[in-house]
């Protein structure tokens, strides 16, 4: 599963997970409400409170070029290969 994927077709890709789960087929209307219930602004703004809003920065691909340098992804590389 990538991000980029999820934002550029969110209804696709949960219809892959689904199938990869093994789940039954999603209704039409399942999907929607799905698809609708997880979207960025909605978990952001959801039931999860305070710690979603912490977590959660922009929803915007590639934004984590604005928190992490060069050396931050080599360590994260590291640690990831081990």
């Amino acid at each position: 599963v990538y991000y980029e994927a999820l934002k550029a077709d969110l209804p696709g890709e949960l219809g892959r997970i689904n199938d990869f789960l093994d789940l039954p087929t999603l209704t039409d209307a399942k999907r929607k409400a799905v698809t609708e219930d997880c979207t960025f602004s909605a978990m952001k703004s959801g039931t999860a409170g305070n710690m979603t809003k912490r977590i959660m920065r922009k929803g915007a691909i590639g934004d984590w070029n604005n928190y992490l340098t060069p050396e931050d992804w080599s360590l994260f590389d590291k640690v990831y290969d081990q």
